[in-house]
């Protein structure tokens, strides 16, 4: 299931541009540039993670939206509506499917932005239904948006892609270059500025200083379609169709592609091969316990290892859906980063329970209370029997 997950995603990601491009090779040579510019992209779209689905979904909108400017067809109408359901049924983030109606709006283009509306609220809608729960499902995104930057949040507190961005700089040197390409071959158009497309990837670099999954997650890709679509013009005027020269510039490009996903650049494949998380069972929570822990990395590792253990995890998915009191220990410990702030939780620990600690120290945290054993490059801790 992983594996197809992964694969799967990732396909569904690489083969929407297509419908759309009459130069697939286009799509490939933007994908590069995003490589390029940023790294961690290319481990984002091979995570296997629900996010793809919402990211395909996006970018099958900013290749479709210039066909509401004339009247669209029934069938566009029902594929942006399914895909917008999609999205908002497996991954949730509905809400920011508004930022490609704000784009639209920015560059006036006021009759696709309207029906680009009436398929977000038509497939936000079905997705809705989908879950069973319409009401609640809406609702509990909207809260549990707001929760997660509610107070007074540290971006220590904040997973990484929620954390603010330092911006990327390759970004507008990409861009500008494409710009600059195209003026040096006379074919200057400031439409290529106005572009809803090229105007949602800036908006997302912008936010990304706020919060780097704007950039990640909108703006990027983005980027990569306003990319294939400078290229394709391009490849279609010097590029005959059945020339050799075409044949040789994908191979190439499908080749470094390939390359560029399946090496294992700074064990980006093989980094958990060596991983021992919680595979000695008398450190493992006893049936009924918690597992304590202030990095997710644990819950995913354990839980990878045990899918069908008896325990609880007081840290999973979101720090947000933790019970109030543990949250507050949570970034407690991350703000003070010393073992006192551990205090609450090893009061409440019960002999069921067990803390881990991720470190690769060679004595053991000094909170009391608690017998440590080492496994690997961690500490588990239990309460003194």
């Amino acid at each position: 299931m992983i594996v197809f997950s992964v694969v799967g995603l990732f396909v569904l990601f690489f083969l929407v541009p297509l419908i759309f491009l009459k130069r697939p090779e286009a799509w490939l040579l933007a994908m590069l540039i995003g490589i390029m510019v940023e790294p961690v992209f290319l481990t984002r779209m091979l995570n296997g993670r629900p996010l793809m689905v919402t990211i395909s979904a996006l970018i099958f909108l900013l290749f479709a939206w210039d066909k509401f400017k004339s009247k669209p067809s029934w069938r566009l109408y029902l594929s942006i509506t399914l895909a917008i359901a999609a999205a908002t049924w497996i991954h949730s983030s509905w809400y920011l499917f508004t930022l490609v109606i704000a784009c639209l709006l920015i560059g006036r283009k006021w009759q696709a932005a309207l029906r680009l509306s009436v398929c977000f609220f038509a497939g936000v809608l079905l997705g809705a239904l989908c879950t069973g729960h319409p009401a609640a499902f809406i609702f509990g995104v909207v809260q549990h948006g707001a929760d997660v930057f509610k107070g007074s949040v540290g971006n220590f507190a904040l997973v990484k892609e929620l954390q603010a961005g330092a911006g990327n700089p390759l970004a507008p040197v990409a861009v500008a270059i494409m710009l600059g390409w195209r003026a040096l071959r006379n074919q200057w158009d400031k439409a290529c500025l106005n572009n809803p497309v090229f105007i949602l990837a800036v908006l997302g670099w912008i936010l990304g200083f706020a919060v780097v999954r704007f950039w990640y997650d909108w703006g990027l890709p983005a980027l990569l379609v306003w990319l294939a679509q400078e290229l394709e013009p391009v490849l279609e005027d010097k590029l005959a169709y059945l020339s050799p020269r075409r044949i040789l510039v994908t191979t190439l490009a499908a080749m470094t592609l390939f390359l560029a996903v399946s090496g294992d650049a700074n064990n980006r494949w093989s980094f958990n091969t060596t991983k021992t998380y919680a595979q000695n069972k008398q450190w493992l929570p006893d049936p009924g316990g918690i597992l304590y822990s202030i990095d997710m990395r644990i819950f995913y590792n354990t839980f990878y290892n045990h899918p069908d253990g008896q325990w609880r995890y007081i840290l999973g998915f979101e720090s947000t859906m933790m019970p109030p009191e543990d949250l507050e220990t949570y970034r407690n410990i991350l703000r003070l980063n010393n073992a006192a702030a551990y205090g609450p939780w090893v009061k409440k620990m019960t002999p069921l329970d067990r803390l881990v600690i991720l470190s690769q120290s060679g004595t053991p945290p000094q909170i009391s209370g608690l017998e440590w054993y080492n496994l690997a490059d961690l500490w588990v801790g239990r309460k003194r029997l």
